[in-house]
């Protein structure tokens, strides 16, 4: 039997520790079977968030729980030096990096889009996502879970570096306020939330025509002013069956100098209340107040026909509004638009040749717009808040009233 010599167990043990070394040296490079070392994965170079709240409650992060399908907006960045576009992706899994994202089991890609221009290195670009397109319509049972990417490409229309980190939006059902039974025994909780505000879309708000006021008379003919005063109110939400309302006020009978004519009558409520009677007076939230158009008219009532225009009129504002909706046109188009088909009709309906005295237009429809300013002023002190319109014409001047309000949810 041969004896091993001490210095042969050195020099194992330093073999193995170089192994060691040489293995844990660089973590960030792998080798391959056959191959050399090559650099790991690194870090993409896109960075994606998405929005929640506006104005000055702004803030920008990673995920987003929804309520409704609706559009929301994202923006992204990156430090690619060769990116020439991007295009957004939604999946229904997350988006994995490595050789595992073309696999069986990779995400299954819901919809996508072209991210708006590619910002400068330091810059951010926004874009928006409309989940009404491709998400269930109510929101499921079940929590339903969507992630959002954003890809790079070169000139060439090839993907450079790695995709954006994905952004999580959950679309879920409301989450039931928690209710305190008073036969527990137990003390119910108590929140201090003096001095806490909250973002204006959390707010529930009313709107309402409360009266219509004579400044001036027309100068139509001897006799006191008949006017009658008309409201239309649509819902730009997408939708298939695009809502809207609308209503006569009057005629009024002997209107002269500084006199009104009080309403008060409600005309925003909950959407899908206003086939629900009961629902008529109950105040609903503004998620974004431009999806909400209010246009008022104002004609003088000769011919006793105010109620015969008033429903052939609005029935064309309707027809018009509904072909606007599913057509996709912007906002702006739409209110000029609605504005116009009304005054036509209007004039149309109350001409009759050969007759001396016909109901008359009192200046062109207007539009009573709802801004992101009105909310906040109302869900800062929760009372009543005022906004009008006038309208001048035949040599009067007239001026609509509408009241608005924020309320706390129940």
């Amino acid at each position: 039997m041969r004896r091993h010599q001490p210095y042969s167990i050195i020099a194992i043990v330093l073999l193995l520790t170089t192994l060691v070394i040489a293995a844990t040296a660089n973590p960030g490079q792998v080798r391959k079977p056959g191959q050399g070392i090559e650099p790991g994965p690194s870090m993409s170079k896109t960075k994606l968030e998405v929005q929640q709240f506006s104005g000055d409650f702004e803030q920008w992060q990673k995920s987003l729980i929804i309520n409704s399908a609706e559009k929301i907006t994202f923006r992204y960045s990156t430090d690619e030096p060769a990116a020439a576009s991007a295009i957004w992706q939604v999946s229904d899994k997350p988006f994995p990096s490595g050789p595992q994202a073309s696999s069986p089991q990779g995400p299954h890609v819901i919809a996508s889009g072209a991210s708006g221009n590619v910002p400068a290195k330091g810059h951010i670009s926004l874009f928006e996502i409309n989940f009404a397109l491709f998400a269930p319509k109510w929101p499921p049972y079940t929590p339903a879970n969507y992630w959002v990417t954003v890809i790079i490409m070169n000139a060439a229309q090839k993907v450079v570096g790695m995709a954006a980190q994905p952004v999580k939006i959950v679309y879920q059902e409301p989450v039931a306020p928690v209710k305190f039974a008073d036969n527990m025994g137990l003390p119910k909780p108590k929140m201090n939330l003096k001095g806490f505000k909250f973002p204006p879309s959390y707010y529930k708000y009313a709107i309402s025509y409360e009266n219509i006021k004579c400044l001036e008379e027309t100068s139509d003919g001897p006799g006191s002013d008949e006017p009658y005063a008309m409201v239309w109110v649509g819902d730009l939400t997408p939708d298939p069956d695009p809502s809207n309302r609308y209503w006569i006020f009057g005629p009024y009978e002997d209107v002269d100098d500084e006199e009104s004519r009080q309403e008060s009558t409600r005309i925003w409520y909950p959407n899908y209340g206003w086939a629900d009677k009961g629902s008529w007076n109950k105040p609903a939230k503004i998620p974004d107040p431009s999806k909400v158009l209010i246009i008022a008219a104002l004609m003088e009532n000769d011919l006793n026909v105010g109620h015969h225009v008033f429903e052939e009129s609005v029935k064309e504002v309707s027809l018009t509004f509904r072909q606007l909706m599913k057509d996709g046109m912007p906002r702006l188009f739409i209110s000029n638009r609605l504005r116009d088909v009304w005054a036509k009709e209007l004039d149309r309906l109350t001409n009759h040749p050969g007759q001396l005295d016909e109901d008359e237009r009192i200046d062109y429809p207007q539009e009573l717009i709802i801004t992101e300013d009105d909310l906040k002023l109302c869900s800062q002190d929760l009372k009543w808040h005022f906004k009008t319109l006038d309208f001048i014409g035949d040599g009067g001047k007239y001026r609509f009233t509408f009241a608005m309000r924020a309320e706390l949810p129940k």
